[in-house]
């Protein structure tokens, strides 16, 4: 079992974040798409072996979805519409993950994506129809789903669950690949080595796990992750 550990405070905490974790998020993409430039200087910066996960965009993901001011993405593709803007969504996530060497892509769904047949088939049409190309998917649903749903869809459309082992709705899948993203926004996001010893045994199993701490306590929470799994506090 290998245990991952990253932040999700990029690109605001590069620098801390290549030098002390093994992988972070893309959040830029959610709205943005960054420059190749920046990709580039990116993984020029960051060791050979850090991770990228690139999020899909709200653009894609979300049915109610707006551009901003600052927003890269166009409207026609919001739940997982069919169409030219989903293609090139897609054209997008695959050219930026060439760039970074990803494999690794999150769809995040709001919960204004809701538990509706109609967005069922959306979300089984868009994953039977695009090639993957060995890339690993993973699905973090928010908002109305049960949990029986949400593992059913994930075992039909062979997706990776990112869920949160510290939270009440945990949903432990059975999988060689785990993604767990610990949000926790209880008591300003700290932790405790209870919260860790659950993150941890929520690993068991697995042969890789990836552990994305998302808090705003992020970078320190991740730091005393490693710390608990380096000093085996776990025994």
């Amino acid at each position: 079992m290998k245990i991952h550990i990253g932040a999700n405070l990029f690109p605001q905490h590069k620098s801390r974040i290549f030098r002390n974790y093994e992988l972070t998020e893309i959040k830029p993409f959610y709205e943005t798409k960054p420059h190749q430039k920046t990709l580039k200087k990116w993984r020029t910066e960051s060791a050979k072996d850090f991770r990228f996960i690139i999020p899909a965009p709200l653009a894609l993901t979300d049915p109610e979805w707006k551009p901003g001011k600052t927003s890269s993405w166009k409207t026609g593709a919001q739940g997982f519409t069919p169409g030219t803007e989903m293609e090139y969504i897609w054209k997008m996530l695959h050219k930026t993950a060439g760039i970074l060497r990803s494999h690794t892509f999150v769809f995040v769904t709001p919960s204004t994506f809701r538990p509706t047949q109609i967005n069922i088939n959306k979300l089984t049409d868009f994953f039977k129809n695009h090639d993957r190309k060995n890339v690993k998917m993973v699905w973090e649903p928010h908002g109305l789903w049960d949990k029986s749903t949400i593992l059913e869809i994930a075992d039909n459309l062979d997706l990776y669950l990112s869920s949160d082992p510290v939270s009440a709705e945990f949903i432990a899948q059975p999988a060689k690949f785990r993604f767990f993203r610990i949000n926790n926004f209880r008591s300003g996001g700290k932790l405790n080595s209870d919260d860790f010893y659950k993150i941890y045994e929520a690993a068991q199993d697995s042969k890789r796990t990836f552990v994305l701490f998302s808090s705003p306590l992020a970078l320190k929470n991740a730091k005393s992750f490693q710390d608990f799994i380096k000093n085996e506090l776990y025994l």
